[in-house]
């Protein structure tokens, strides 16, 4: 079990706690029309407990009790679980703080999940908030999973935030700068800088009075924390994430 990803969903239940009245209002979603690649689930922050799932038996191989809340601590791909708790952290500690209406912003994440079998999928997970309470905080949580093995072959963890609020964009932006402000250090952010210029290593090296080894290896680094193949994704990467 990855105990990064225990601990962010033990600090969302333990940040809504404290209201204990809730609407029953799960069942409504029990009739959600759904294509033969999906499935949805609700989970309950306040409970901690997954209220309600259709197609996760289909997709995955799960019957209702064993897809749990303590499942969702341990369902993604070992090697996709470090980006993915990144990623959990900056966009939990998002809405957690900023008082959004059910349904105003979709967040999407893809990355491989466990199946029963032991096998993964690729999947892309669309979450948004589902209940608020009266100030505006997160109580219940709806998500809805597609299969896109078929279509996206790449390892990558990688997500997107939508939403017509442009208020909520404009803060998610200052929240994203503000969580990768220190992601890359000084002297990477300068080989970042030049990278996005479209210089090579020889010319890094030569305009910082540094070795190409040296260009290289901060390279090399900057892919590691990112997660990143290439340049190309890195810069991508780069600018997603307001780190440029």
């Amino acid at each position: 079990m990855s105990e990064s990803t225990k601990k962010i969903l033990n600090d969302a239940h333990n940040s809504i706690k404290k209201f204990s009245r809730l609407r029953d209002n799960c069942s409504e979603f029990k009739d959600f029309p759904l294509l033969p690649r999906q499935a949805i689930y609700i989970v309950d922050f306040h409970k901690r407990k997954i209220c309600l799932q259709k197609g996760i038996l289909t997709m995955l191989g799960f019957t209702e009790d064993e897809f749990n809340f303590d499942y969702l601590s341990n369902m993604v791909h070992p090697d996709d679980v470090n980006r993915y708790n990144e990623i959990l952290n900056f966009s939990f500690g998002f809405v957690f703080k900023k008082a959004i209406k059910p349904f105003e912003l979709d967040f999407s994440l893809t990355y491989r999940i466990r199946k029963k079998d032991g096998s993964y999928l690729k999947i892309m997970r669309n979450s948004s908030i589902l209940e608020t309470d009266e100030n505006g905080n997160m109580l219940t949580n709806l998500s809805l999973l597609t299969d896109i093995s078929f279509l996206n072959k790449n390892d990558r963890v990688e997500w997107a935030m939508s939403t017509q609020n442009e208020d909520i964009k404009k803060l998610f932006r200052e929240h994203i700068k503000e969580k990768h402000k220190n992601y890359f250090s000084v002297r990477e952010l300068e080989i970042l800088d030049k990278l996005k210029e479209g210089k090579s290593s020889n010319s890094i090296a030569s305009m910082l009075l540094i070795s190409k080894h040296t260009v290289d290896t901060h390279r090399r680094n900057m892919l590691s924390k990112s997660g990143c193949k290439n340049t190309i994704e890195l810069l991508e990467f780069s600018k997603q994430h307001e780190i440029f």
